[in-house]
């Protein structure tokens, strides 16, 4: 993932605030606030943003399936769903 850096005057950080904290904390952007046109604070992740995956590529791996597999799926099957890396997925 390509981090972006973005820039915001102090008052327009205080009014995005929480639009800011998304940019940095869920997409792992950089951001610069300034004050006077000075870099006063340099925000960054704590720690390093894991990719979201991409929904249609999860779906496709979801849906295959080999030959002759029996595809009637019940509830009870639906809790025992796992993504594309073993993980467990709730529904």
């Amino acid at each position: 993932m390509e981090n972006k850096t973005f820039r915001f005057a102090s008052g327009e950080a205080k009014s995005h605030f929480h639009e800011i904290l998304d940019l940095v904390g869920k997409d792992g952007a950089e951001v610069i606030i300034t004050r006077h046109g000075r870099e006063i604070v340099r925000l960054i992740p704590a720690e390093p943003v894991k990719p979201r995956p991409k929904l249609l590529g999860f779906l496709k791996q979801a849906l295959e399936y080999p030959e002759g597999a029996d595809l009637k799926v019940t509830a009870k099957d639906l809790g025992k769903l796992r993504g594309p890396n073993g993980e467990e997925i709730d529904l």
